[in-house]
């Protein structure tokens, strides 16, 4: 379900960059205004066909932002700390955080700084990384469609599986990406590392759902999200400052190996899942005996 939505997502992409690309062309307002109608028209659809049946508001003086977000983090520790793979799959998810800033704010300069970029429809750099995106979002397209072919979202195993040959692959990626100096090399490296961490978002989405009760599911998605958050706000400085002082290629090569002790987090997550596995095929045997 996971993997259909996101292929969903990825078509609806296709359209919004065509339509960018006609509106792109206009004074500058245009694509503004475009987009906040889009916006607007999306909040009327999804009034009419996601109501919020049986929602209770919660009490004004329980609205506090901040108390809110401690609470769900609490929340979401007590529910993890029961479920050890749990906690593995979080610290994947830290780690994730740590190294993803860095690369998203420099992957471009990496290229514009080292590389003369070929000129696209006549146009300038834009064009060019408006054609990258497409190949990387109709190559994700396929990956997730080989995905959902190959891998059994049912398994946590499986997907963990998984989970750490996208994150070796990665984090050597974007090793290769910073120090490469072939330009098609490069090329190939992002499109890797793009078409990998869209892969990996519904894979983790259905590997923290393994065997999670529904009534604290929002509540760890929730968790999960400001540990990836905490992981970019605390990696993102750090790697700016090393494309300060030494450079752009060191700081994006301290992103990859910054997502490297994922690998380990990974691979404990499958040891408890096939433990759980394990277990699970022991309490049915009584059962099958009888």
């Amino acid at each position: 379900m996971f993997l259909r939505a996101t292929q969903v997502g990825l078509f609806a992409s296709l359209l919004g960059m065509g339509v960018a690309a006609l509106v792109g062309t206009q004074d500058a307002a245009v694509p503004i205004r475009v987009g906040g109608l889009g916006v607007a028209l999306i909040g009327i659809t999804l009034a009419f066909i996601m109501p919020e049946t049986g929602f209770s508001p919660a009490p004004k003086e329980d609205r506090n932002t901040w108390q809110h977000m401690w609470y769900t983090f609490n929340e979401g520790i007590k529910t993890v700390r029961a479920q050890p793979r749990l906690m593995s799959i979080v610290g994947v998810g830290l780690f994730y955080g740590l190294y993803s800033e860095g690369f998203d704010r420099l992957w471009v300069k990496l290229m514009l700084d080292n590389f003369n970029l070929p000129i696209l429809f006549g146009s300038n750099e834009v064009a060019f990384f408006s054609a990258l995106k497409v190949v990387g979002t109709l190559l994700t397209l396929l990956a997730i469609r080989f995905i959902e072919k190959r891998v059994n979202t049912g398994s946590s195993l499986a997907i963990g599986r998984t989970m750490l040959l996208i994150t070796a692959i990665i984090s050597a990626a974007l090793v290769g990406f910073a120090l490469v100096p072939v330009l098609l090399i490069v090329l190939g490296m992002y499109l890797v590392i793009h078409v990998l961490r869209k892969v990996a978002i519904p894979l983790t989405t259905a590997w923290i759902n393994q065997k999670l009760d529904s009534k604290v599911r929002a509540t760890v998605h929730s968790m999960f999200g400001q540990v990836d958050a905490i992981g970019q706000i605390a990696g993102g400085p750090g790697v700016g400052l090393i494309a300060n002082l030494a450079s752009v290629a060191a700081a994006i090569t301290t992103s990859g190996l910054l997502l490297t002790p994922a690998l380990f987090l990974v691979g404990r997550a499958n040891r408890q899942s096939l433990a759980e596995e394990s277990l699970g095929a022991v309490a049915l045997e009584p059962e099958a005996a009888d």
